[in-house]
């Protein structure tokens, strides 16, 4: 009698798994926007990501492909990132669509969704060692202001975390040249807070490079 208990058991078990299994099979395959929604909700970004590349090549649009970005991005994918990231740059539909994230973001999302795009594009390049090329999204981003959350910031966070020194003078480079630049052509219309932003990572980024730095790093420092 127990024999026949469990053993019927075993098969309701192995019946309701399979259904489930087919469950998952059939969203997976008709529906894998709703299962990258539904993956994301869990934490489980690189899943979602994968699903919503499927939504996205069989039906693609601005919309779809700006999840497939979000996913992506707090997955840590890069190299799906530098494959879509310009995708959205080239996007017909981009400035509508970055206005519509701008004016819709939460009260404790500091920047804008351009900064964000070309930010998070630059990170991945510079994790997949394409460093030159992660500065040239960022000059593309940030040329004619230092907005707060902007895309040198997000590149300029994770380069301190490496420590690398090439890279870091390049980047400080540029950063102390958008200074000047800001200073001589912006006048009065540039932002006081701005210039203390930027200052600020360019002292950041020249104490990382070390004690030989260290007068140059008391020069910016002077300037927040």
């Amino acid at each position: 009698m127990n024999k026949l208990i469990l053993k019927t058991a075993a098969i309701t078990l192995t019946v309701a798994i399979s259904a489930s299994l087919l469950a998952v099979c059939v969203m997976a395959l008709f529906f894998p926007a709703v299962v990258a929604s539904s993956s994301a909700k869990m934490g489980m970004y690189g899943v979602s990501s994968n699903f919503q590349q499927i939504a996205y090549n069989r039906r693609p649009s601005t919309e779809r492909l700006g999840k497939l970005i979000d996913y992506a991005a707090a997955g840590k994918r890069y190299g799906m990132l530098i494959r879509y990231c310009p995708e959205m740059m080239q996007d017909s539909h981009f400035k509508q669509y970055a206005d519509f994230r701008d004016q819709n973001k939460g009260d404790l999302v500091a920047g804008d969704y351009k900064n964000y795009l070309y930010g998070t594009y630059a990170v991945a390049l510079f994790k997949k060692n394409r460093e030159a090329e992660a500065i040239d999204a960022v000059k593309a981003a940030v040329d004619r202001s230092y907005p707060k959350n902007n895309a040198a910031q997000y590149l300029l966070y994770v380069a301190l975390d490496k420590e690398d020194g090439a890279f870091l003078i390049s980047l400080v480079e540029y950063l102390e040249g958008l200074y000047y630049y800001l200073k001589l052509e912006g006048g009065a219309n540039v932002q006081t807070q701005e210039m203390s932003d930027l200052s600020k990572d360019v002292t950041a980024l020249y104490e990382a490079l070390g004690p030989s730095y260290a007068e140059i790093a008391a020069m910016w420092r002077d300037r927040i």
